[in-house]
């Protein structure tokens, strides 16, 4: 469907937005502050795989917040009655830690 408002959907309470056809800019910063000294990051999940090039890491100590933060385009094919390409996307943390201040942005850019 490409009607205006129709095309990102996030229902409340839900972990993930919804996409259907459409080049969308997907920005994401954040602060985060790791559990235990290491890497630590955030990735973009597309249906539960991650998307290449989406994601951003640090290297912290225990305690310190880091802000961090990605853009991506993501491209997401129409859907037909066999092939449900429609698109959801999470963020997921590579490390345990806190994370806060989160901003997640969608655009659809055509």
């Amino acid at each position: 469907n490409l009607l205006t408002g129709v095309s990102i959907k996030h229902p409340a309470g839900s972990t993930s937005v919804n996409l259907i056809q459409g080049l969308y800019l997907v920005t994401l910063n954040a602060d985060i502050t790791p559990t235990a000294a290491g890497d630590i990051g955030l990735n973009l999940l597309r249906n539960g795989v991650a998307v290449p090039g989406a994601e951003a890491t640090v290297t912290g100590a225990t305690g310190d917040t880091y802000n961090i933060s990605f853009a991506t385009l993501l491209r997401v094919l129409p859907s037909c009655c066999v092939i449900d390409n429609n698109a959801a996307l999470q963020v997921q943390a590579t490390a345990a830690g806190t994370i806060s201040n989160v901003s997640l942005s969608v655009v659809k850019m055509a």
